[in-house]
């Protein structure tokens, strides 16, 4: 007998005394005859889980770091091409204009590079991260959103004061 079969009599086994719900389409499955989903069909496997191995919190984290970098590059990019066109039709000298356009676009640098270590972070530490309990997660994916946001409403403020004093 295999390690397959030996894994299908015991969720069979399981299935025979326990009420749990199909994952797919919720379908009561105590005392089904094989390991499959009689109402959707869906493969059933026993296994081993963790609540905090859920990517609801997580995915929010990475979201939001995620859309804020590709707000901020897509805004550098627009902004990098306007200085272009600018630069070949109407010239920017150095000592002027340049500096100015460095100084407007740095709340943007600071807050992608923020956004990049952010999204590093995540990644690298996923594991770290399944360690804290499902509550502390969504607290501090709650939080990075906020703070993401609050960064964001703070560097544009920033930028429209820099836009309108120099």
């Amino acid at each position: 007998m295999t390690t397959q079969d030996d894994d299908r009599r015991a969720l069979l086994e399981w299935l025979a005394k326990h009420d749990d719900p199909c994952p797919i389409c919720a379908y009561a499955l105590r005392g089904v005859p094989e390991a499959k989903c009689p109402e959707c069909g869906a493969q059933l496997r026993l296994s081993v889980a963790s609540p905090n191995a859920s990517t609801g919190a997580w995915a929010l984290a990475v979201v939001s770091f995620s859309l804020a970098l590709g707000f901020d590059g897509v805004v550098l990019f627009m902004g990098g091409v306007a200085a272009l066109i600018d630069l070949i039709t109407n010239g920017i000298s150095w000592s002027g204009d340049a500096p100015q356009i460095l100084l407007f676009a740095s709340p943007l640098i600071v807050l992608a590079l923020a956004s990049a270590t952010g999204l590093w972070w995540f990644f690298t530490r996923r594991r770290t991260w399944a360690l804290l309990s499902r509550r502390r997660q969504w607290r501090l994916a709650v939080l990075v959103f906020l703070l993401v946001g609050v960064a964001h409403c703070i560097g544009g403020l920033t930028m429209i004061w820099i836009g309108n004093n120099f």
